[in-house]
Formats: structure tokens, C-alpha cells, sequence
């Protein structure tokens, strides 16, 4: 539930036991209303008859007297005169008022619960007879209930207004809300975020130049390890060039020269009949061949495939076919969407890199059928790299990545890129994607 329907309920939890405790309040007074009014209607009727009387008693005729009395009372709101004689009998009754709307029955037991009455005996002349004064609520609860259905009203009136109020009011105060979330969202490895507008209550503006100080730090931390994952990349690819010559001018002479010597020593023992000698140095030959396969293999890793003569299509022909001699039952194909001169040694080194590993740990790993590979930079703003096999899937954890893959992830990186290893959806195998934002000024052609 967003923040501004649980300011809405709560306000309005807020009114409704405001209510519920002004509801109380009124009932009671209702209560003390009636009652007080039926009192006093009760007070003044008996001393209006109290006054009455005694002029009554000497006037020549006495019934009509007492009839004119009780009809003073016609009409009145609360209160009712009735006359009887000796026998309890009515000999008159005077009329109340009609209340001009009926009151509901709930309202009327819940309000009008006392109706207190007065019995006042006749003396003299009049002897046996009374005068029974009896309170009726019914005007005075119609009054009650006419202010109530009022304030009923008022209230209505004021919900409707506040309520559509506050939620614009709330919605306009936390627009920036949206604003920062947004901004929140996009902070990411392939994202820079863009400072945010600064506006809105107090708390928000200081939020919101929080924010934008935070992306500030993060672009300068951001562009600090840029340069430092380019700076490792360079040094690993120094590495590999140095291991590669090391291996080459170093490894491989010695390893030609025991080769030849090897040769040598089998021909003089073959000369001489030393068939024992013949057989043990044919085993140090195969040994020697067998180490040379090797480091030709490992060379093949780590030298980029002529990437700085050819560039990096041919580079990438060379790799694949490297793998198709050593794999022939697996089919890989490759497809490159992308400038035919490549973008610069940095960015055509990281792509190269990304595919050299993925098919080798494919190849190792996965013991696939086919390998796709696709190089697409026909987006001005950035070039995928994706590497599919239908082999045998993830073997590790998100959480532990190999030397291999940490690399991959950290040239990566160094680019400003995002990359995603994951099984391939709704079949075997793994797909190995990169999205690598294209150097500045360069423009994508379609091989």
C-alpha cells in the first residue's frame, strides 16, 4: 500500500473515533437536553396552574373555568393538561404540538427516555377533581434529531471536500518520492544515474541533494575503478604476452632441442642393437611431443589469435577454428554484426577475451554439440556479445566464480558493461551474454 493511502487511512481512522467520541458526547448531551426541557416544561406548567387556581375557585362558573384552563396548554410543545373528576374520569385534555418529522424509534428510546409527570389535586369548590400534567419528548427529539441529521451533514460535506484535498495535497508533497525512487531504481553496474530535480517540503529537498551528492560519489568511485579494472586488464594482458613469449622462446627451444637430442640418442642405440635404450627413449619422444602439443595449446590461449594484425574477425575465426580442430563433432558457428575495422584494441581485446573463455569453459565443461556465437553492434549505444551451447549447463554457484570468469566479469566491468551467465531457458546448455557500451564517436556497420 503506497504512503499516501496509509496517510489517507490514517487520517481517517483518526476521524472516525473523532467521531465516535463526538457521537458519544452528543448522545449524552441529547440525553441532559431532554431532560432539562421536559423539567422545565414540567416546572412552568405546574406553577401556571398554581396561579390559576385560586382565581378559578371564585369565579361564577367553575367548569368552564377549569376547560379554559386546559386549553391554554393546546399546542404546547411538551407538555399536556388533562382534567379528571372525582372518579379519575378525563373530563378534558388539552393538545400537543405536531412534530413536523417523525423521529426513528431507535433514536427516540435511545434519547427520550424520561417523561416525568405531575398530579396536582383540586381543593374548595373543586374538591376530588385534578389537574395531570404529563411531559411528552417527541418535539423536543425532533429538534435533537433535526441538529443531529445537520451536523450529519456538515460532516458529509467536510469528508467530501478534506478527503480528495488531502490526497492531492499528499500526492503533490510526495511526487518527488516517485522521482527518487525512480532515480534509486537506475543506480546500477550499467546504469549512471542522473541527478534528480530538488523541490518539494523541506524534507525532500534535503533528500534529494543527498541523492544527487551520492551519485556524485558514485561516479567518481565508478570512474576510479573503471580505470583501476582497466589498468588490471592491461597488466594481465602484459602477463599473458610475457607467458606466451616466455613459453615460446624459452620452453620451446628446450623442448626442441630434447626432441632432437632424443632422436639422436635413438639412432646410436639402434645402430649399436640397444633395443631396451630404443624403446625407453621413443617413450621421453612421445613425452616431448606431447608437452609441445600443450604449450602450442596454451599459446593458443594466450595470444589473442593475431587481434592486433588482423582484427577482430579474423581473430575470432582463429580462435574457432583452434576449437573445431581439436572438436570436430562440435558445430560452432559465428556471427558478427559489427564494424568490420572493430572498435579500438581495448574493446575488441575484451570481446575476444569474453568469447575465448566462454568456449573453452564450454568446451571443457559443458561437452556441448553445437556453440553460437553472436557479436551484435548494430545499436549505436552499445554491442552484445552472447555465447550459447546445448551442453550440460551450469556447473557452479553465482556466488563462486572461477579465475576464468572473474576475469571475464572484470574486463567487463573496466567498460562500464553488464554481464549475465545463466542456463539457457527451456533447454540445456548456458548463455554467456555481455552488454558492452560502444566507445564514444564510434558507429556500428553491419557485416
Amino acid at each position: 500500500m503506497s504512503l499516501r493511502f496509509r496517510l489517507i487511512l490514517s487520517v481517517a481512522l483518526m476521524l472516525l473515533i473523532s467521531v465516535t467520541l463526538g457521537g458519544g458526547l452528543a448522545w449524552l448531551h441529547a440525553i441532559r437536553s431532554v431532560a432539562t426541557e421536559m423539567d422545565a416544561a414540567l416546572v412552568v406548567g405546574e406553577h401556571t396552574v398554581q396561579t390559576v387556581i385560586p382565581f378559578i375557585g371564585s369565579t361564577p362558573d367553575v367548569p368552564v373555568a377549569l376547560h379554559q384552563l386546559i386549553s391554554t396548554f393546546d399546542g404546547d410543545r411538551h407538555l399536556r393538561a388533562t382534567l379528571t373528576d372525582k372518579d379519575g374520569e378525563i373530563v378534558a385534555r388539552s393538545f400537543l404540538a405536531v412534530p413536523p418529522a417523525p423521529v426513528p424509534k431507535w433514536f427516540a428510546r435511545a434519547v427520550g427516555r424520561t417523561t416525568p409527570s405531575a398530579k396536582l389535586a383540586l381543593s374548595g369548590h373543586l374538591a376530588g377533581g385534578s389537574i395531570v400534567l404529563e411531559t411528552d419528548p417527541q418535539n423536543e427529539l425532533t429538534e435533537v434529531w433535526t441538529e443531529f441529521g445537520d451536523n450529519i451533514k456538515i460532516l458529509a460535506v467536510f469528508v467530501a471536500f478534506t478527503f480528495p484535498m488531502i490526497y492531492w495535497t499528499l500526492g503533490w508533497a510526495l511526487r518527488p518520492l516517485d522521482q527518487v525512487s525512480r532515480a534509486f531504481h537506475d543506480v546500477g553496474p550499467s546504469v549512471s544515474p542522473a541527478h534528480i530535480e530538488v523541490g518539494g517540503p523541506p524534507e525532500l529537498v534535503e533528500l534529494a541533494r543527498g541523492f544527487n551528492t551520492m551519485v556524485d560519489r558514485l561516479a567518481l568511485f565508478e570512474a576510479s575503478n573503471r580505470r583501476l579494472h582497466e589498468q588490471l586488464s592491461t597488466i594481465q594482458e602484459d602477463e599473458r604476452a610475457e607467458l606466451a613469449r616466455d613459453l615460446h622462446d624459452e620452453i620451446g627451444p628446450h623442448l626442441f632441442a630434447m626432441g632432437v637430442d632424443a632422436a639422436a640418442i635413438q639412432k646410436m642405440a639402434e645402430a649399436r642393437g640397444l633395443i631396451d635404450i630404443v624403446a625407453e627413449v621413443q617413450l621421453i619422444r612421445e613425452g616431448v611431443t606431447h608437452i609441445q602439443h600443450h604449450v602450442r595449446a596454451i599459446l593458443g590461449r594466450l595470444r589473442s589469435g593475431g587481434l592486433m594484425e588482423f582484427g577482430l574477425q579474423q581473430a575470432l575465426e582463429n580462435l574457432t577454428a583452434f576449437w573445431r580442430s581439436r572438436h570436430p563433432q562440435v558445430a560452432i558457428s559465428v556471427k558478427t554484426l559489427c564494424a568490420d575495422q572493430g572498435y579500438g584494441e581495448s574493446f575488441d581485446g575484451v570481446v575476444y577475451r569474453i568469447v575465448q573463455e566462454s568456449l573453452s569453459n564450454a568446451m571443457r565443461h559443458g561437452k556441448p554439440r553445437r556453440v553460437e556465437i553472436t557479436i551484435d553492434a548494430r545499436s549505436e549505444l552499445e554491442a552484445i556479445v552472447e555465447v550459447s551451447d546445448d551442453g550440460g549447463g551450469l556447473k557452479w554457484s553465482g556466488e563462486t566464480l572461477g579465475f576464468g570468469l572473474r576475469g571475464m566479469a572484470e574486463r567487463v566491468t573496466a567498460l562500464g558493461g553488464h554481464l549475465e551467465i545463466r542456463d539457457r531457458a527451456g533447454a540445456p546448455g548456458v548463455t554467456v551474454t555481455a552488454r558492452l557500451p560502444l566507445p564514444e564517436g564510434s558507429r556500428t556497420v553491419a557485416a
